[in-house]
């Protein structure tokens, strides 16, 4: 999807929402780099693993004996990648709400698993770890590895040797709370839409202008024409352009805002783009270049199907 602001109009006649991004309480989680990570077999977490910060509803309290009740109850926060050549995963959160299961009381963890190897499990937490007062001005909080003292399933080890971190061992009938893009299709489409092309991921069967993967990234009918942008784009404070995209946390997506000034280089780096927020239910993106009475600037939401 692009979106272009040229000569003091948007294109494609979007109809737009001003909404504010919102400031809140902010965690730090993270990992050791340059550590020794290994999956419950003793072979180096991939970069298929990713981990992610969340809470349990329903007062759930997650024990190695009721893992295949974990999924139902989890409510992820944020999601980040594990980067094996670096051997890290590290992102900050900021807290827009403290409504259940992110109050104040209310505990939080760190949930690693892998969709290749689905039945290996790592949940971190440590008593100390609950959720900062949404829009509260205090220091970041910091939850490590390193600072966990609780492992759920799993192992870790301060020393370092023979491993800083261990997945373990789960039943593999266990639910994932992640949505697999074979899976989305499969409730989506027939059989012979399966076939016949009308289910890959470039096709638009509806013709609404959002490629099946972008109807799955912004959970909508890929089948019933709607609203051919729904995400958000403004001209911000800042005289820059804005997105704000809203994410569906079980799909298992990446989402990134891209922005250009003639169609054909495409920016996401820090130099061009500011991420105002980055959860997993919303991600909203500032363009660092101002709009002038000459200047033409684009944005974009890509989508990367993450299995």
């Amino acid at each position: 999807m692009i979106f272009r602001y040229c000569h003091g109009f948007f294109g494609l006649g979007l109809s737009l929402l001003l909404v504010a991004p919102v400031e809140g309480g902010q965690v730090d989680w993270s990992s050791s780099a340059f550590s020794t990570h290994l999956t419950s077999a003793g072979v180096p977490l991939d970069d298929s693993f990713r981990f992610e910060l969340g809470a349990f509803v329903d007062g759930f309290t997650p024990t190695a004996a009721n893992t295949a009740d974990w999924a139902a109850h989890w409510r992820v926060a944020q999601r980040t990648a594990y980067n094996s050549e670096t051997q890290l995963f590290a992102a900050s959160h900021v807290v827009e709400t403290n409504a259940s299961p992110f109050g104040m009381t209310e505990q939080g963890y760190i949930w690693g698993l892998s969709i290749n190897h689905p039945a290996e499990w790592v949940l971190l937490t440590n008593p100390e770890w609950t959720w900062p007062m949404a829009g509260g001005a205090n220091p970041p909080e910091s939850w490590t590895v390193r600072s966990s003292t609780i492992s759920v399933v799993g192992t870790v080890d301060r020393s370092g040797e023979p491993f800083f971190l261990q997945t373990q061992a789960v039943d593999p009938a266990n639910e994932i709370p992640w949505i697999r893009g074979s899976a989305w299709r499969s409730e989506r489409f027939t059989e012979t839409q399966l076939g016949d092309g009308t289910a890959d991921w470039a096709a638009d069967p509806d013709g609404d202008g959002k490629s099946n993967l972008t109807e799955m990234a912004l959970d909508s009918d890929p089948l019933v024409a709607d609203e051919p942008l729904a995400s958000l784009v403004r001209v911000s404070s800042r005289n820059t352009l804005e997105m704000t995209v809203s994410k569906i946390p079980r799909h298992l997506l990446d989402y990134f805002v891209e922005v250009s000034g003639d169609l054909v280089t495409w920016r996401r780096d820090d130099a061009a783009v500011e991420v105002i927020v980055d959860s997993a239910a919303q991600l909203v993106v500032r363009d660092r270049t101002p709009l002038t009475g000459v200047q033409r600037r684009f944005i974009r939401l890509t989508v990367v199907l993450d299995e």
